[in-house]
């Protein structure tokens, strides 16, 4: 269930039929204009979408994907890197390989589909013994990595939010089976 707004009536019909519901409060965010940040979304229209949108709430914004020439993605790595941009809306053609110094943000829209991407992303902010911010929006759909990310944050001393820490599938690694038994160590032979 999703609302803008939750008037009374309507929280004590989601608390009395919803199982695990999450609640989100969302504020508009802000970075200052001399800040940086890169947005990576996992395909070409996603980043055209949210690059527009940026643009409409006033941000200095530009796009880089494999959709756009040579010619236009070095135009926005050069407004960016020179700062008269400060929102690079892109794919994984920015996630690795790329020279892109005091970025303070790393949003991903779309969780990578595997942790060497989400790695090579992050890896964008925080450069240099500076200091950065990564976020990263997580859906339903994503709920194959939740067991590593979850892992990933334990192990770096990064906080946990409670909605990955609680969630059923941070709890156990993609197919396996939980309350389950150890295998003996017999040997099995099917004929």
């Amino acid at each position: 269930m999703f609302s803008a707004t939750m008037p009374p009536a309507v929280e004590r019909l989601a608390r009395k039929y919803l199982r695990n519901p999450v609640v989100v409060t969302i504020e508009v965010a802000r970075c200052s204009w001399d800040e940086t940040a890169i947005v990576f979304a996992n395909t070409k229209k996603n980043a055209d979408t949210i690059s527009k949108n940026l643009d409409k709430a006033g941000y200095k914004v530009t796009t880089l994907h494999g959709g756009r020439s040579q010619e236009q993605r070095e135009i926005s790595l050069e407004g960016f890197r020179a700062k008269r941009l400060n929102v690079l809306v892109a794919t994984n053609v920015a996630g690795r390989g790329i020279d892109i110094p005091d970025v303070a943000h790393v949003i991903n829209y779309d969780m990578p589909s595997n942790f060497e991407m989400y790695t090579h992303r992050i890896g964008r902010t925080g450069r240099a013994g500076k200091t950065g911010v990564a976020t990263t929006f997580l859906t339903l759909h994503d709920t194959d990595v939740f067991f590593d990310l979850k892992q990933i944050l334990i192990k770096s001393g990064s906080p946990v939010p409670p909605e990955l820490a609680e969630h059923e599938a941070s709890k156990f690694k993609p197919g396996t089976i939980p309350d389950r038994p150890p295998r003996r160590n017999d040997t099995v032979f099917a004929h």
